[in-house]
């Protein structure tokens, strides 16, 4: 159990680092991705 958290926690910080790297707002990749700007807070 404790390993999915940790692949879980390993990719939320990718995608956060990723839309860092590409210079994106949370609302910037919200709108690309066609989710809701709520979504991309959780997972980050």
């Amino acid at each position: 159990m404790n390993e999915n958290i940790d692949i879980i926690a390993m990719l939320c910080r990718r995608i956060k680092m990723a839309r860092i790297e590409k210079n994106l707002s949370q609302q910037e990749l919200a709108r690309k991705a066609e989710i809701g700007i709520a979504t991309i807070k959780r997972i980050e």
